[in-house]
C-alpha cells in the first residue's frame, strides 16, 4: 500500500499542516506501507526530518498543480 501526503511548509505559510500530516503518517507506519511526502520544495530541515522518520520525499514541479478554469457565461 502506498500513502502520499501533499504538503507545503516554509517561513511564510508555517508548518502546521506539515506536522499534522507527519502525525498521521507516523500512525500509519507499518511494514509494507510506502509513505511519501510530496511538496513544491520543502526547507532542508523538513526534508531531513521526513527522511529520519523513514518516509520518502518527492519534489513536484509547480506546473503539476496549476489548473486553468474557464469562466462560465
Amino acid at each position: 500500500m502506498e500513502v502520499y501526503f501533499r504538503v507545503n511548509s516554509d517561513s511564510k505559510i508555517g508548518s502546521g499542516h506539515f506536522m499534522r500530516c507527519n502525525s498521521i503518517a507516523e500512525s500509519l507506519q507499518v511494514p509494507k506501507k510506502k509513505i511519501s511526502f510530496i511538496s513544491e520544495k520543502l526547507p532542508i530541515s523538513k526534508n531531513e526530518f521526513i527522511k529520519k522518520k523513514g518516509f520518502n520525499y518527492e519534489e513536484m514541479k509547480k506546473k503539476w498543480f496549476k489548473f486553468r478554469c474557464k469562466k462560465n457565461t
